[in-house]
């Protein structure tokens, strides 16, 4: 069997399925992403860049309209980039993506006969602003849009499903965030990969703040960190973007700091896996602002490596408790402040919250024991729908 996978990076939350396939004798495997791939070859994985220019809001511009056409430029662009591929003789049988920029809105055409198997992003809240709100609204839609056109979708939990349409809730599965237990794993620590003057064996405080929801520069956040680094000048703070544009307005703040604080402060994005592991190994506290940002991938990779995580709690929350996390509720800047410098001084006190988030992460969500049954379930429905056809 032939499989194409689509991420940003590789191998991003597929974990260790597409080695897992491509150990399967008889199976191709082709892995698209977006950014060029910095680890060693993958046997039996063909790798591939999807070159995407997803273009700016012009001034002006209705965001819900805006984000629509982002997104089917982007997925005109990937379109073009899928039907190379058929021409060049690799036509898959199955095709695994990721939900990004609507991607798969001109995946029929090349592939008009494939199974398609969707893994939803996790829609935010609508948030506090009129653009806000009308880009997760565009965002829910293009995935809905994208879903039409699968054949089974993956989210991560029954109230993710809840937040679709219930006409598509036939085609919508639950399976629980797997992490590679044994990669996202304590002792991988390296703070002079992000800030120079540090020695590599040094274990200083490290606090990194999960920014990846953002749009814009929010100036009670830039308050908090300016307090953080005057206050305790033995810490240091890194910004986890990934690739948003508000990175951008961070690192033209970065720049205009005083040299003293300027040191001390890292703009992380495109991080590769290696690295990134490495920053969340090192990581004193991650912090992880708004509830309407957070991603449950990256609170279990961030346990699985014993860094401690600050995140508002949910009120349905299995993960977030206070056995494995700290509630991080707190809206007053001011209290927010407090909330942190009271939690670096003392992370003695945290050490078993630390040790229980990981034990969590190895005992319910390691993806060497998961995954199987995951693959299995994919095969199960691909082959259910050849029947369904078949006798049709």
């Amino acid at each position: 069997m032939k499989f194409l996978f689509c991420n940003d990076s590789y191998p991003g939350q597929f974990g260790i399925m597409p080695a897992q396939l491509a150990s399967e004798v008889g199976n191709e495997v082709m892995f698209l992403s977006f950014y060029p791939r910095q680890e060693a070859v993958t046997p039996g994985i063909m790798h591939a860049r999807l070159k995407i220019d997803r273009g700016s809001v012009p001034p002006g511009k209705d965001w819900y309209e805006a984000e629509w056409e982002k997104s089917v430029k982007a997925s005109a662009q990937a379109g073009r980039t899928f039907c190379r591929l058929r021409d060049s003789g690799f036509v898959p049988d199955i095709v695994l993506v990721r939900f990004h920029a609507g991607l798969t809105l001109f995946l029929r055409h090349a592939f008009p006969d494939a199974f398609i198997v969707l893994y939803p992003d996790v829609i935010r809240s609508r948030g506090d602003s009129r653009e806000r709100a009308a880009r997760m609204q565009a965002m829910r839609d293009i995935q809905v849009s994208q879903m039409v056109r699968s054949n089974v979708c993956f989210v991560q939990s029954a109230g993710q499903k809840r937040l679709f349409p219930p006409l598509l809730h036939p085609v919508i599965r639950v399976c629980p965030p797997m992490v590679d237990t044994a990669f996202f794993s304590p002792g991988h620590v390296d703070l002079s990969l992000f800030f120079p003057d540090a020695r590599p064996e040094e274990k200083g405080e490290l606090l990194t703040f999960h920014m990846k929801g953002e749009d814009a520069v929010n100036q009670q956040m830039v308050q908090m960190l300016l307090g953080l680094l005057v206050h305790r000048p033995a810490c240091r703070i890194a910004l986890s973007f990934g690739n948003n544009g508000c990175r951008r307005q961070w690192e033209a703040l970065h720049g205009a700091l005083a040299e003293n604080l300027r040191h001390r402060l890292f703009i992380a994005g495109g991080l590769d896996r290696n690295r990134y592991r490495t920053l969340l190994s090192s990581s004193t506290v991650h912090v992880f602002p708004e509830i309407s940002s957070l991603l449950i991938q990256e609170v279990l990779e961030s346990m699985s490596c014993e860094s401690l995580v600050m995140a508002p709690f949910a009120e349905d929350g299995d993960v977030l408790t206070h056995d494995t996390a700290v509630d991080f509720s707190e809206k007053d800047p001011a209290g927010r402040f407090r909330t942190i410098c009271r939690v670096l001084d003392d992370m003695n006190a945290f050490d078993s919250v630390r040790r229980n988030g990981r034990r969590l992460i190895v005992e319910q969500y390691d993806e060497a024991k998961g995954m199987r049954a995951h693959i299995a379930q994919i095969l199960k429905a691909f082959e259910d729908s050849r029947n369904a056809a078949a006798g049709d």
